[in-house]
């Protein structure tokens, strides 16, 4: 009698269960609204980008004005948007002997940013071109890996590292 008993009991309690976590499952398939809110939004990039970008390297100084215009924005990849960056400034470099060499640069590259949100992690690569003051032309390669916070439109910030710019800080708005 006693083993009739557990195994009505059992098959009752497996019955119940079964029913009772059938229902749930329904009902949370059915209402699925509220799940949508705990979802990181999206932002699209912006189309343009201007900001001032201000570096140093060692005894190597610069300070220029960047303007970055939306290439491609990929629905695949690590990098979820592509820049075109032109830049104009002026550089610096300091030699040990007390001398300074100064003059013009100018930066043509391309900048990748990784994220969907405010937050990027960008890497760039171009030329730069040196203009100094004893006429002289220098191209050489520019390369930057650093972070970025850029909204959709309005306020942006980035700092990293890079050759020929070395530790940078950029202020600017995206648009």
């Amino acid at each position: 009698m006693r083993k009739i008993k557990y195994n009505f009991t059992c098959k009752a309690v497996t019955l119940f269960f079964l029913l009772f976590s059938s229902l749930y499952t329904a009902k949370a398939q059915e209402n699925t609204d509220n799940l949508k809110l705990l979802e990181p939004q999206k932002i699209s990039p912006p189309s343009s980008v201007l900001y001032l970008n201000i570096g140093s390297l060692g005894t190597y100084t610069s300070a220029t004005l960047n303007y970055e215009h939306l290439l491609w924005k990929p629905t695949k990849g690590v990098f979820k948007s592509y820049y075109a960056n032109f830049d104009v400034g002026v550089f610096a470099v300091i030699d040990l002997i007390s001398s300074v060499n100064e003059g013009l640069t100018s930066t043509v590259g391309i900048v990748g940013l990784t994220g969907n949100r405010n937050g990027h992690f960008e890497v760039g690569m171009g030329v730069s071109t040196l203009f100094d003051s004893q006429g002289e032309v220098y191209p050489v390669p520019d390369v930057t890996l650093g972070y970025r916070y850029q909204r959709e439109s309005g306020f942006m910030f980035r700092t990293g590292l890079g050759f020929i710019q070395g530790l940078y800080l950029s202020f600017g708005t995206s648009f």
